[in-house]
């Protein structure tokens, strides 16, 4: 049984907007700059980045405090949790603070076929 306690949610791409994490949730968070070590932020075809554990890299991203399972809920449907994106636990920087937390990582292997590199465009 998922927990009902709230959590740490790191985001690095679309979900740092206030308002569209407040259309989607109902709710406004907390929120705090933070550093993921040992991930790279890669762009996408379809709009929207993907991490990737990378070795040596940082993601530079938000952290919103305290995400009620209702609002993580409708986070994880707009992420397509276990589609596009997998959630899980990492350990982030605040302040020289390692903080323990959620993200969305990217299936690596549909994060490679949507990888689109500096430089080359489409079309």
């Amino acid at each position: 049984m998922p927990s009902q306690e709230p959590i740490h949610l790191f985001v690095y791409g679309t979900l740092m907007d206030p308002q569209r994490v407040e259309a989607l949730t109902g709710k406004s968070f907390a929120r705090v700059e933070a550093t993921l070590v040992g991930f790279e932020r890669i762009a996408s075809d379809l709009g929207y980045p993907f991490i990737v554990p990378t070795l040596g890299a940082v993601v530079h991203g938000i952290l919103l405090t305290n995400v009620d399972p209702v609002s993580l809920h409708h986070l994880d449907t707009y992420e397509a949790e276990g589609d596009l994106y997998v959630r899980q636990v990492v350990d982030v920087c605040v302040a020289s603070t390692s903080v323990r937390t959620m993200t969305y990582v990217g299936h690596r292997l549909r994060a490679a076929a949507e990888h689109v590199p500096a430089g080359i465009q489409h079309g």
